[in-house]
């Protein structure tokens, strides 16, 4: 996130990202799983964008890689558990399917931490937005 002097931003906390994918998918033979090289061979399992003011974002996903553009995290989750691609998830949300099986990580080094934010505008500061600011930050204490 680009800080801006139209916009502020505060961090509520941070989140670990893991690649993942069925634990009978072929990536996990691998040598060099995380290779652009190995990467482009197997289908890439995505959220679709739905940014209306900025241009389409792709993260982790290479160019040349097949994809699968699905609906919402729990659609992708779904299609990782039927062994249709790979995918960074967040940590908490495949934690379960790591610890039972149903997926395996792909690489230890594949990991990544991301911050997440609340962002507003600093224009017009009214009382519901004063109050979203001062309570969903209290939501993530702890996390």
């Amino acid at each position: 996130f680009r800080s801006s002097s139209e916009i502020n931003s505060r961090k509520l906390y941070t989140l670990m990202n893991v690649y993942v994918a069925a634990p009978d998918h072929p990536i996990h033979q691998e040598p060099e799983p995380l290779s652009e090289v190995t990467r482009v061979k197997y289908r890439g399992i995505a959220v679709a964008d739905t940014a209306r003011e900025r241009p389409v974002l792709t993260v982790q996903l290479l160019d040349k890689q097949p994809r699968l553009t699905v609906s919402t995290i729990e659609d992708k989750r779904q299609a990782l558990l039927a062994g249709l691609g790979v995918a960074t998830m967040p940590y908490p949300m495949v934690e379960k399917d790591i610890a039972e099986g149903r997926l395996r990580v792909v690489s230890p080094e594949s990991t990544s931490e991301i911050d997440i934010i609340m962002a507003w505008r600093r224009d017009s500061m009214g009382e519901a937005k004063s109050w979203c600011l001062r309570e969903i930050p209290k939501l993530f204490n702890g996390k």
